[in-house]
């Protein structure tokens, strides 16, 4: 889709995007250019990967650890102590892309959902928790938490909210809720529909973004409700597709050499793309051609013709010195190359 919609400078972007995603650092390249909640983050069509990464780089991460602790034979109290330490340093004052980015500062959520994990499985400590044989209970008390965390979602976290570790706190403890008593909630988790959007999440959470973005760039505004609607039944769709068609094909053949050749394509095509500019010769013409050409004739500000009449299109009193406007977003950038 990207071969066709973009501009050379946003495709070789796009390929670069692509490379860092393969190797699971996007965090790490987002972190150079946009803070998350910047205006200009709301074109990137791969930002959604940066948790990918994040978690990827995690799970490395806590695995060595692991193996440390077992080689060195360490107490498990240093990871309480590095959950800690992660804790404390997301809710600083430091650089808030820092924090929302790098893995250290993520640390402690992925941490205290695998402590929860491990001392549940091999302690079943929930044996000795409230109410966990009373299933209307443990049912309804569910369900409170479950409509408290959406409501969280929707009407607190935005993208004027400052991220801390603070603000993950609850979402957190209702992961480890669920953890816990995840054996006593089939209610829940056996219903169909949760099965579905379950099975098809994966495939969901990397095509919802890319067409939203690909929307925004094709027509340059934001989707209105129905329109959201429509893209969010078609990500659905799609969603469904490709976990028939890719997902569990891809699962049944269990051919590493192939997983391995789809990342080999797909990196060396990105790659393609990055070193020859974006493939510039997939546009017809150049941008001064696209409406006016060398000609401005044309243009017109407030229902009036700007040329000849120069003035119109002046700001400023000092008539010798003048500033250029370059008004657009994508046409533009890739017009003046930044």
């Amino acid at each position: 889709m990207g071969y066709f919609v973009l501009f050379p400078l946003e495709y070789k972007n796009l390929g670069l995007h692509t490379l860092a995603g393969l190797f699971f650092i996007s965090n790490f390249l987002l972190l150079t250019e946009n803070d998350y909640f910047n205006k200009a983050s709301e074109l990137k069509i791969l930002l959604s990967l940066w948790s990918l990464s994040v978690e990827v780089q995690l799970y490395i991460i806590i695995s060595i650890l692991f193996i440390l602790i077992k080689i060195f034979q360490l107490s498990i109290k240093y990871i309480f102590i590095l959950i800690l330490i992660s804790f404390f340093i997301s809710i600083s004052n430091i650089n808030n892309a820092l924090i929302f980015y790098l893995p250290l500062t993520r640390f402690f959520e992925f941490g205290l959902g695998y402590l929860t994990a491990a001392f549940s499985y091999y302690y079943q400590f929930s044996k000795i928790l409230i109410f966990k044989e009373n299933s209307f209970i443990l049912n309804f008390f569910s369900s409170i938490l479950i409509i408290l965390l959406i409501s969280y979602v929707i009407f607190f976290l935005n993208k004027d909210v400052v991220f801390n570790g603070i603000i993950v706190i609850f979402p957190i403890l209702v992961a480890i809720f669920f953890i816990i008593y995840g054996d006593y909630l089939n209610n829940y988790f056996n219903n169909s529909i949760i099965v579905f959007f379950g099975l098809i999440s994966y495939p969901l959470y990397l095509i919802h973004w890319p067409l939203l973005v690909i929307y925004k760039i094709m027509f340059a505004l934001d989707p209105d409700v129905i329109i959201k609607i429509f893209l969010i039944l078609f990500s659905i769709l799609s969603s469904t597709i490709f976990y028939r068609l890719i997902e569990i094909p891809s699962y049944k053949l269990k051919s590493i050499r192939l997983h391995f050749l789809m990342w080999l394509f797909l990196a060396s095509s990105a790659i393609f793309v990055i070193f020859n500019d974006g493939l510039p010769n997939r546009i017809k013409g150049t941008f001064d051609e696209k409406k006016w050409g060398n000609d401005l004739s044309e243009l017109k500000i407030n229902g009036r013709t700007c040329f000849p009449d120069l003035a119109l299109c002046q700001f400023g009193k000092d008539p010798t010195k003048r500033t250029i406007y370059l008004l657009g977003d994508s046409q533009m950038e890739n017009k003046c190359g930044h």
